[in-house]
């Protein structure tokens, strides 16, 4: 029965091991019946729903466990790779878009962060779709004026960078000045995976290339 309340799932005094037991219990069925689950478009929305929506609950001091929003995103990235995609990716496109339209900044950060998690399954998708999600979500979450949306813009990137080369490559212009102007930064988790991206980059680019961006 995936007849959940949404304004339940988002309730700040909802225990979050029930929480983390709801995603259990999801990522469960869907590894046991993903057959029955992707032939069954409601349930497949249901599910997508829920899991989207504890992506977006961002916890305070969280110790001797994962996050909510980790452990969501942890679900997310098996269901980009395990479900069929032919019926999957058009349900996280539209709730996708949602979040992106959303006024809400968690809920925009969290999209961002759920892009990042279904690059690998759904790679194919989006290097056919890579100039609209870079021009309508990429450009204008690195040039955001909220901190934690271009953080999670350049953990975006790097998934990008990771599973979409070498359709990815020809927006450095748009992705490398960014990364560069942020390796002061502070955030050492940042930091390293921004440093990792530049690599990949480095290592696909031309010589010419490389060479605009060596002071």
């Amino acid at each position: 029965n995936f007849n959940v309340n949404k304004k339940a799932v988002m309730n700040k005094n909802l225990n979050p091991l029930f929480r983390e037991s709801m995603i259990d219990i999801i990522n469960n069925i869907m590894i046991s019946y993903k057959t029955v689950i992707s032939k069954n478009e409601a349930m497949m929305k249901k599910i997508i729903e829920i899991v989207f929506t504890l992506a977006c609950i961002k916890e305070v001091d969280v110790k001797d466990r994962d996050s909510i929003q980790e452990v969501a995103l942890y679900f997310i990235r098996e269901a980009g790779i395990l479900l069929p995609k032919k019926r999957s990716y058009p349900v996280y496109k539209e709730y996708l878009m949602k979040m992106f339209e959303s006024d809400n900044l968690e809920v925009l950060e969290a999209g961002f962060l759920i892009l990042g998690n279904l690059a690998e399954g759904c790679r194919e998708y989006f290097r056919r779709e890579l100039p609209v999600l870079m021009k309508n979500f990429i450009k204008k979450g690195l040039e955001s004026e909220h901190d934690n949306i271009r953080k999670a813009t350049f953990y975006t990137i790097n998934f990008f960078a990771n599973y979409l080369f070498p359709e990815f490559v020809v927006y450095h212009p748009m992705v490398l000045p960014s990364l560069i102007k942020f390796l002061d930064s502070p955030d050492q988790k940042m930091l390293q995976g921004n440093v990792l991206c530049l690599d990949i980059f480095c290592q696909e680019m031309t010589d010419e290339i490389t060479m605009e961006y060596v002071p």
